[in-house]
């Protein structure tokens, strides 16, 4: 969120509505935003004393779940280049069966994570 504050400093002709537009990043409707919401921890952490402020739970931003889903975004190209770089120096495997190997791994991952928060 203050490389979207320092973005718009910079760039002032952008609206602050049209920012995700302008920069490229992927638009998330409300809806997945609110499903995102609930996989989110309760409690904020205290970045200052790095606890948990268990006084009331968090009530997420909008702004605070898209950062998240673009960190995700940013997190799952990275993990794709470097499956992909090490696939193809080390059994060279093609690219596109790398990535295919890569998004199925994720998405085993989170349901995994998924199913072990819905039954606790």
């Amino acid at each position: 969120m203050a490389e979207k504050k320092a973005w718009l400093t910079a760039h002032p002709e952008v609206q602050p509505a049209e920012y995700r537009t302008v920069r490229g990043l992927e638009y998330h409707s409300k809806r997945w935003l609110n499903q995102t919401c609930k996989g989110l921890p309760l409690w904020r952490l205290d970045l200052a004393t790095e606890t948990l402020n268990k006084e009331a739970y968090a009530a997420w931003t909008d702004e605070e779940v898209e950062t998240l889903l673009d960190y995700q975004t940013e997190l799952d190209r990275e993990a794709d280049q470097e499956a992909e770089e090490v696939a193809i120096s080390n059994i060279g495997v093609s690219c596109h069966i790398s990535r295919v190997l890569c998004v199925a791994q994720r998405q085993l991952i989170n349901l995994c994570w998924l199913s072990c928060r819905n039954s606790s």
